[in-house]
């Protein structure tokens, strides 16, 4: 069987996990574009051969024509343009990193492309692979917890578009809906991002609502700064997540109680303690890779989509003094381009 070819736009800290997981999974590396040198200059050399193409021209990289899987790793304002000159290039399958746009303009660019051209576009919100959420899902069935009331993220000043769009995408996935209503309150960060200075992300808190009632409670203000705890509210019970630590609790309801009206909360009480595999981004892009590729589950950029537009909902919420927006508003509109991460 012919090795899966691979190439990469994005050769910074993103670009390089992204070719470890190519490398893991034995593809052909067949290009590697940055406009930086000195990124390309920095692959490790096992991540490529003597074959690889490595340039700062991006012509000269899509001269190479279309590749099994090709990954966009730059920052975010860059990806609908990427994304259009790939397509463009004849390029059927495509990884793009998180948030998947800057604006709802983008979203409507790329979603119009992506099915005039069926061609296949995976966002890598890889949370989704990871212990800390399949778990959750695992531990609602053997423990029989019921539908999902609520997320609660006790975060810490971890960015709207560097993380909380991971909790949001991850919160779709585990109730299986969409996001009706968002109030958001937010306020740029004054702490210098970490990917450079011209990018802008935000802070503060956000509370969405599904369309069949299920919460999201998202704080990560910039003031906080120690773990990421998250409660996962159900009918019966309740899993707490260290995310960190890599431990879960799981306390519910015996079964012979579960008929019990809800405002006896103190009855007595199964608790259980249990641990996961620490975060293994590679591992996690790994298995997105082999997903897309064979035409399993993984975050479409329907997914990306709905993901950005409840994070730009709570941004205009914001401006609006945390009134709650629906994600499909066309008010969105109107946001000027983000320049976060």
């Amino acid at each position: 069987m012919p090795r899966v070819t691979f190439a990469i736009i994005g050769a910074g800290r993103m670009g390089q996990m992204h070719l470890s997981a190519a490398t893991k999974l034995g593809f052909n590396v067949k290009a590697v574009h940055d406009t930086n040198v000195v990124s390309l200059q920095k692959i490790p050399r096992e991540n490529y051969s003597a074959d690889t193409v490595l340039t700062s021209d991006l012509e000269d990289f899509f001269s190479i024509g279309t590749v099994d899987l090709l990954v966009i790793a730059t920052t975010s304002p860059s990806h609908a343009e990427l994304i259009e000159a790939a397509i463009a290039n004849g390029q059927k399958r495509i990884v793009c990193e998180k948030p998947l746009a800057t604006s709802t303009q983008e979203l409507n660019r790329i979603s119009a492309l992506a099915t005039s051209n069926s061609v296949d576009i995976g966002v890598n919100h890889q949370m989704r692979f990871l212990q800390q959420y399949t778990s959750v899902k695992i531990h609602q069935r053997d423990f029989g917890l019921g539908s999902l009331c609520s997320m609660s993220v006790s975060g810490a000043n971890f960015g709207l578009g560097m993380n909380a769009t991971h909790y949001i995408e991850a919160f779709c996935w585990l109730v299986d809906q969409d996001i009706d209503v968002v109030s958001g309150h937010l306020e740029k960060e004054s702490t210098p991002n970490r990917r450079g200075s011209q990018f802008v992300d935000y802070a503060g808190y956000i509370i969405a609502r599904s369309k069949e009632g299920a919460v999201l409670f998202l704080d990560f203000q910039e003031r906080a700064s120690h773990q990421i705890i998250v409660v996962y509210n159900f009918e019966f019970g309740k899993v707490t997540c260290n995310e960190l630590m890599g431990t879960f609790s799981i306390d519910c309801r015996f079964s012979d109680s579960r008929s019990e009206p809800s405002n006896r909360y103190g009855l007595a009480n199964l608790h259980e303690e249990k641990s996961f595999a620490p975060l293994d981004l590679v591992d996690s892009t790994a298995l997105l890779y082999t997903k897309i590729l064979n035409g399993e589950d993984y975050p479409t950029h329907f997914d990306g989509a709905r993901t950005v537009r409840v994070a730009l909902a709570a941004l205009y919420s914001s401006k609006m003094h945390g009134v709650p927006i629906s994600p499909l508003d066309p008010a969105l509109d109107s946001l000027e381009r983000l320049f976060w991460p």
